[in-house]
């Protein structure tokens, strides 16, 4: 299994087992983590995101791989994909993914799934 594919394997397992976040990596009480805290998380080996270092995931392939399938599900298209990829700021749509209004574990966890089936192509 590729490293990629390992990460948002574990990510994927973290939201599932500790559950899932919006507006924070980690939620401080239920102990949940948002699509990008779990990403941090599974990269890092940190489970407690408290004091957390913005290095461990906005620039990663983890997060490169949920924004492609952000965009192969028409949840961006391609010019906005690009632009943010130049720019270094793909977290910020995955980000906006994981906490946008209405927004439910089940779409999250799709788009995990998803990501862990393209990178496993790669």
């Amino acid at each position: 299994m590729n490293k990629t594919r390992e990460n948002l394997a574990i990510a994927l397992d973290l939201i599932k087992t500790e559950g899932w976040a919006v507006a924070n990596l980690q939620d401080k009480e239920s102990g949940g983590y948002c699509l990008l805290g779990a990403i941090y998380a599974a990269r890092t080996g940190k489970r407690d995101l408290e004091n957390f270092t913005e290095d461990g995931y906005q620039d990663s392939p983890e997060v490169d791989a949920v924004a492609v399938v952000l965009r192969n599900i028409g949840q961006v298209n391609e010019d906005r994909l690009n632009r943010f990829r130049e720019d270094g700021e793909l977290y910020a749509l995955v980000y906006g993914f994981n906490d946008m209004t209405g927004r439910r574990i089940e779409e999250v966890i799709d788009v995990l799934s998803k990501a862990i089936e393209a990178a496993g192509q790669a």
